[in-house]
């Protein structure tokens, strides 16, 4: 059985009543929602806030749930939202932000630079990684967002379209602005890495 159809036959039950097949859908895609939150807000102590929301909107609104669209798509979109939502309020209540250090220990090793040309990813070293998370931290949440679903989940340039509800050549321009932003935050530790080279 297809993720979709398996989504699907969830979905009908859950409409009619079924309460275990709600939960069902919520067990089955609760780590995507985690993941898109904490990659978004780089706020661990949002995700579970965050996670919550995203399946109280997704059960109020699983009436007028396009079918068009798939399910997981569907839940990216409310993901994103909320997450930007949740930073949105955390700014609000913080009129002055103390900025701390995340608790990103359990990301996993596959965080990716930007080459500056090309566009292309590659999977660093730990030190490259620190490097890598501490320019998203600086990024807009907006850029970390299409970063987020182009090179941690891999959608496809029209799939985050459909999850940002925006053209794609929106997507397009973001990817590309996003990635020259990381670029430039990542150039001096990128120029310390090559002098350290140069001087072996």
């Amino acid at each position: 059985m297809t993720r979709n159809l398996e989504d699907q036959i969830l979905i009908e039950r859950a409409l009619a009543g079924d309460q275990q097949a709600y939960e069902g859908l919520v067990f089955k895609h609760q780590k995507l929602a985690a993941r898109v939150a904490l990659r978004i807000t780089r706020r661990r102590e949002l995700v579970e806030d965050v996670v919550q929301e995203v399946f109280i909107k997704a059960f109020e609104n699983l009436g007028r749930f396009r079918r068009r669209s798939g399910f997981v798509t569907w839940l990216y979109r409310i993901a994103v939202n909320e997450s930007l939502s949740a930073l949105r309020r955390e700014k609000t209540r913080m009129k002055l932000f103390e900025k701390g250090e995340p608790d990103l220990a359990n990301l996993p090793d596959s965080l990716l630079c930007y080459d500056r040309e090309s566009g292309e990813r590659m999977v660093l070293d730990r030190e490259a990684q620190a490097a890598v998370r501490e320019a998203l931290d600086r990024l807009a949440p907006e850029m970390r967002a299409v970063l987020t679903l182009r090179y941690e989940e891999e959608l496809s340039t029209p799939e985050i379209a459909e999850v940002l509800d925006v053209p794609e050549g929106t997507v397009r321009s973001r990817l590309y602005y996003a990635r020259l932003e990381l670029a430039e935050l990542l150039a001096p530790y990128m120029e310390a890495k090559t002098a350290v080279k140069e001087q072996k």
